[in-house]
């Protein structure tokens, strides 16, 4: 799979769907329009830093951007719904929910860190009555 050659055809295909010419998405990416223009043809690679500006932009994933459609990358039913409700989100709401995600995350990560100060404190009491034995 070709990336770069991906990237290219998509870059112009999802500029524009978002209704941009070349132009205006150089004024918000703070480039010129010769480097959009080189980037479409494929004279010129995108910076990774760059690249994810433009998903941002044009409101498509970075992976759709390389021509990689969620379902060719093999995930679990659940995993694949969650991708497809994102493509439709929009990037105000793809943050509320990446947020909750992280808090769900953090949450679950202070549940073990409670179970293993419990293990831990259970080990300790039994080294301590060990010792006394």
């Amino acid at each position: 799979m070709d990336y770069k050659e991906n990237i290219r055809k998509n870059l112009r295909l999802y500029r524009q769907k978002a209704g941009l010419n070349q132009t205006e998405l150089a004024k918000m990416l703070g480039v010129s329009k010769a480097a959009v223009s080189n980037w479409e043809k494929g004279v010129n690679g995108i910076d990774t830093e760059t690249l994810f500006k433009i998903a941002e932009i044009l409101n498509v994933s970075v992976s759709k951007l390389g021509g990689i459609d969620s379902e060719q990358i093999q995930m679990d039913p659940d995993t694949k719904e969650l991708v497809s409700i994102l493509e439709y989100l929009s990037p105000e709401n793809k943050k509320d929910l990446l947020l909750y995600a992280r808090f769900i995350q953090e949450k679950r990560l202070v549940e073990y860190a409670k179970i293993l100060g419990q293990l831990r404190n259970e080990q300790s009491k039994k080294e301590i009555a060990d010792e006394t034995n």
